[in-house]
């Protein structure tokens, strides 16, 4: 579904956002909202010496902590564990699509910042249409900030998977007498069960 937006540059129509009437019992419909309790919490707890990411238990969602609080039904219950894994797994499924066509070098450094607009607005309509929680705001700020959180987890894990394999690669020895017999005796049994 998703690919056709990458491959062939199409710029998806996103659907409306929801009006706030039509959800009234949210409580972040606005970023700013969202933005002022995060800040508010932080101040808070920088005062009583504790971490500055702290986590609010009520809305943890999937281990992820207070940031992920913003992910609220349209009665501004938080979503369950598993419905909030469920977004972010999807989310990551679609950055492997979005940004297939870069390589680990050329990543673009913040979602935000560097990505093509073909690339956000297709994400944001994509997970828009599976989770329809993320279209509970104005100007489709949550579907951006999933896009944002995943993004850096993402980039992360990935270019550290590459790093990983860039070193193992290069500290294999060509010539290496145990690794040859591995292989010889690999070839040997295949051709013998052939």
């Amino acid at each position: 579904m998703f690919k056709s937006f990458v491959h062939h540059r199409k710029i998806p129509i996103s659907l409306p956002e929801i009006p706030q009437s039509k959800c009234k019992g949210v409580k972040y419909y606005d970023e700013e909202t969202f933005d002022e309790f995060l800040k508010d919490i932080r101040k808070e707890n920088s005062k009583d010496g504790e971490s500055a990411q702290p986590v609010k238990k009520k809305r943890a969602v999937a281990g992820e902590g207070v940031d992920w609080g913003f992910l609220e039904d349209v009665e501004d219950n938080p979503l369950s564990v598993k419905r909030g894994d469920r977004i972010c797994s999807f989310a990551r499924g679609l950055q492997e699509e979005v940004l297939m066509e870069f390589s680990d070098d050329k990543l673009p450094s913040t979602c935000k910042a560097h990505m093509p607009l073909y690339h956000c607005q297709g994400f944001i309509a994509a997970i828009e249409s599976e989770f329809e929680e993320l279209r509970y705001c104005s100007n489709h700020w949550k579907a951006e900030k999933v896009a944002i959180y995943i993004y850096s987890t993402w980039q992360t894990s990935r270019r550290k998977a590459a790093a990983k394999a860039r070193n193992i690669v290069k500290n294999e020895d060509p010539f290496d007498a145990d690794a040859l017999v591995t292989l010889h005796t690999l070839d040997t049994i295949s051709s013998d069960a052939g």
